[in-house]
């Protein structure tokens, strides 16, 4: 292994081999950090390191509990750290025990049945793919929004927050987890009256598509929830700012993305917002549109509006 990181991704992709090995892998994982010259401190304040760290310990315990004390011991890493700001919350572990190993699974399959979907109609040249029919909620995302709404709203909050800064430091083997996640806290926001939440979680949503064009398949999983969760029908979309903020990022990703997978995910974005929409939210802002979007999607834009 090159780095620390490739190393607890290593791990973390065969937690259930290694479980019996756990100070094996602490001392492994100690001398590739002595390697690197990569002190306790500076493991600790790599976003890097934590993300990784984080999300094994809570969907992996049966390795990196130990492994951790081990790491501890050997002071890899530093005492405290278990207790520091540097570790996930409380809401966020608590989010995370909601969910047992087999819905993970389930969620995990249906997140790649519907990426392979999208691969599909990018290689078929599809122009545009209508939001999917909404269909009656798990108890998984039951309990999930029961759990939210529980929640003071600076707690709701914290929480997104939280989930954005692991989604912007995942690595690709990590992502679908921590987005998984996200999707049940984004549905259940979208229950809630807290209408400046749901701008926040659909931002974030939004800003996956050009946060993350280093990993191609994050953007389809982004891409993925807009439709499944109809994202743009909702009433949000009346915030002119927020909308006109939305269409002006996605129309550049759409013109300057060199990447024919991302620019085709940023252009079906495009057309979501465009076409599915309230119609009033068209009639709004469509003087604004006219300087922002290419003169043949204006054109798309007129017809719907029956100019």
């Amino acid at each position: 292994m090159k780095s620390v990181e490739e190393l607890l991704g290593f791990y973390f992709l065969h937690a259930e081999q290694l479980a019996s090995c756990s100070l094996l892998c602490a001392a492994k994982l100690h001398a590739l950090a002595v390697r690197d010259q990569r002190s306790s401190v500076k493991l600790v304040e790599d976003d890097e390191v934590l993300v990784r760290l984080r999300w094994s310990l809570m969907l992996k315990p049966m390795l990196f509990k130990p492994l951790l004390q081990h790491a501890i011991a050997l002071k890899t890493m530093p005492g405290k750290a278990t207790a520091s700001q540097y570790w996930s919350s409380e809401e966020l572990e608590r989010l995370v025990g909601l969910v047992d190993i087999t819905d993970r699974m389930t969620f995990l399959d249906e997140m790649h049945a519907r990426r392979d979907e999208l691969e599909c109609a990018f290689k078929s040249g599809v122009e545009h793919i209508y939001s999917s029919t909404s269909k009656e909620r798990s108890a998984v995302e039951a309990a999930v929004a029961e759990y939210l709404g529980s929640l003071s709203d600076e707690k709701r909050l914290l929480l997104v927050k939280e989930l954005e800064r692991d989604l912007d430091e995942a690595p690709p083997h990590l992502f679908p987890y921590v987005f998984m996640f996200f999707g049940l806290v984004l549905s259940a926001t979208l229950l809630l009256p807290d209408q400046d939440l749901v701008v926040e979680a659909v931002s974030i949503l939004f800003a996956l598509l050009y946060r993350r064009t280093h990993d191609a398949n994050s953007c389809l999983d982004a891409f993925s929830l807009l439709l499944r969760l109809q994202v743009a029908s909702n009433v949000i979309w009346h915030d002119n700012a927020l909308y006109l903020q939305a269409i002006e990022s996605l129309s550049e990703q759409a013109t300057l993305q060199v990447e024919p997978k991302l620019k085709w995910v940023a252009r079906m974005a495009l057309h979501q917002l465009l076409f599915e929409c309230d119609v009033q939210v068209l009639q709004h802002n469509t003087p604004n549109l006219s300087k922002l979007l290419p003169r043949c999607t204006m054109r798309l834009v007129s017809m719907r509006l029956g100019n």
